[in-house]
């Protein structure tokens, strides 16, 4: 019964999964990633603005494939007292997790390349709004501060050193982050040499900030739902 109950949340989903990301691909005509991105990128504007009912469909369809509440009910953790947890313990039991994870981490990287504009900056086309290449490296750095405020309230020096750590961390990657915007301004000879390379720190930030916040939206925002499937 579990098994049939797990194949039928699959098939159902999966279906209306597909269904959306076809109309994502509708507006391309490719299934090459980086050409729907760039699409999105002259456009001027991300699928999920012209397709929100599509996006809603993956979310929800994409929130079933992972098994996150309140459509785990394949895992019958209720039923099971614990489910699969008291057949399997140990690094066993933890790869069930792993898998689980990475699967959400996959369909939050679609649902960004394929609504959310990829790895391009919220309103890229926007000149007046190009201050935004300030707010990696700002973010990165305030994490940063935040870090060494909380280092004499921390109760271990093996706490404080990692803290320290970690600031010095964050403190590193603000300044790479920061290069793409102060070096064509400084080196203007070396804008278009590399220009790419630039592009793909602030599209690596961009593109994890997005997919992370997919991911914990899985986890988190339907979490505690008490809805019955």
């Amino acid at each position: 019964m579990g098994a049939l109950r797990s194949s039928a949340q699959l098939v159902s989903y999966e279906t209306a999964a597909g269904m959306a990301l076809v109309s994502a691909l509708l507006f391309t005509g490719t299934l090459n990633v980086k050409s729907i991105v760039e699409a999105q990128s002259k456009e001027g504007i991300w699928f999920v603005m012209l397709a929100p009912v599509a996006f809603f469909t993956y979310l929800v369809a994409s929130i079933a494939e992972t098994n996150r509440a309140p459509f785990d009910l394949p895992e019958a953790e209720s039923e099971l007292v614990a489910g699969y947890m008291t057949e399997f313990s140990g690094f066993r039991w933890s790869l069930y997790f792993l898998a689980e994870y990475t699967n959400m981490i996959v369909v939050a990287s679609v649902a960004t390349t394929l609504f959310l504009g990829g790895w391009l900056r919220p309103f890229a086309g926007v000149h007046w709004l190009n201050f935004l290449d300030f707010v990696p490296a700002l973010l990165v750095v305030a994490v940063g501060a935040y870090c060494v405020v909380r280092v004499p309230k921390q109760p271990t020096r093996v706490q404080q050193l990692f803290m320290l750590a970690v600031a010095g961390l964050c403190f590193v990657v603000g300044l790479v982050l920061l290069a793409p915007v102060l070096v064509p301004i400084v080196r203007p000879a070396l804008t278009e040499a590399a220009k790419p390379f630039y592009a793909g720190i602030h599209g690596g930030f961009w593109f994890i900030s997005k997919s992370a916040c997919t991911f914990i939206f899985h986890v988190a925002a339907i979490h505690d739902s008490a809805v019955p499937l």
